[in-house]
């Protein structure tokens, strides 16, 4: 299962690759792949067999198409696997072996974000809001967490001025 998401995942997005213009599906899929698809690996991984993600990951990403993993870009292949090595799916090394570019990617967040630390830094300073609605469109997999945080502090702004 983990592999033929993985696999699927990738196939159905590189099927658009040559869509002039970018179609609406094509940035959906990559936004699936970047900021979702390692997440659900992750659950799936955390479940209670023992699944060698590393492995599975080596040996389906010979099988995706080296468009999506261009040389020199910050592809997004790369970022799905810079993400997969912040979820601990694979290793940093194995990251990069796989990337064949450990330098595109050091632009990418050194770690994934926390709900609750972002809605912290949002109470703190409300201008931090503005800047995280920004990095939503960066795709490095922080999207969940910043969507998620958004959410909770306007829920909250929401339900304190309902009762003031």
């Amino acid at each position: 299962m983990f592999s033929d998401l993985l696999l699927s995942s990738f196939d159905a997005m590189s099927a658009r690759i040559g869509d002039s213009p970018p179609s609406l599906y094509l940035m959906q899929c990559q936004v699936f792949v970047q900021n979702k698809l390692p997440v659900v690996l992750a659950s799936i991984a955390s479940s209670s067999f023992m699944i060698p993600t590393e492995q599975l990951l080596t040996e389906a990403w010979p099988r995706i198409s080296p468009t999506l993993y261009g040389n020199g870009t910050v592809s997004v292949g790369k970022i799905f696997l810079h993400v997969c090595s912040l979820l601990h799916l694979i290793s940093t090394e194995t990251a990069a072996t796989l990337a064949d570019d450990g330098t595109a990617t050091m632009s990418l967040p050194k770690g994934l974000y926390s709900k609750d630390d972002l809605v912290s830094q949002v109470e703190a300073s409300h201008s931090r809001c503005h800047k995280l609605i920004e990095e939503l469109l960066r795709n490095d997999g922080n999207a969940s967490p910043i969507s998620h945080a958004v959410v909770e502090v306007r829920f909250r702004g929401a339900a304190i001025n309902t009762w003031s």
